[in-house]
């Protein structure tokens, strides 16, 4: 096997690399028709095909891992895509296990945090300053114990 040439993030094409691509067809063959039908078509939307191409970035990321690992491993795109996708789920299992700790600790709490809530909501309604101090206090002390449960819900 012949070594594949190393592959970095996007530059895009050349302007030289784009004129030469129709002169790789026969004049009047179906290929070159096909080509010329679509270098038009992507001008007629406003696409210029001599500017330096821009990539997206998180797109030319993760390309540029599909296309590494299939350089490397000698596997198919399909082969590729399946193992890139299984490396990306290993690569982030740790966040997905917090995540699922985190989301089983918050529903433990939820009766209790609610309780808090309502007393505070009730306090605050009935606009007795000693009461609603009273909430706050256990309020505090609720976050203290389990941490901010919910620092945005009003």
């Amino acid at each position: 096997f012949a070594a594949a040439p190393a592959r970095f993030f996007s530059s895009g094409p050349d302007a030289a690399d784009i004129a030469v691509v129709p002169a790789q067809f026969p004049v009047g063959s179906p290929a070159h028709a096909v080509l010329d039908q679509a270098i038009a078509i992507a001008e007629d939307a406003g696409y210029s095909l001599t500017e330096q191409y821009a990539p997206y970035l998180p797109i030319d990321i993760m390309q540029t891992f599909v296309m590494l690992i299939i350089e490397n491993t000698g596997l198919t795109w399909t082969g590729g895509i399946v193992l890139s996708a299984f490396m990306i789920r290993l690569l982030t299992l740790p966040v997905s296990i917090r995540s699922i700790r985190s989301a089983r600790e918050k529903s433990k709490h939820m009766p209790e945090f609610n309780a808090v809530m309502k007393r505070l909501q009730e306090a605050t309604q009935a606009k007795d300053d000693k009461a609603v101090k009273k909430a706050q206090e256990q309020q505090q002390k609720f976050n203290e114990k389990h941490g901010t449960f919910f620092p945005l819900k009003g």
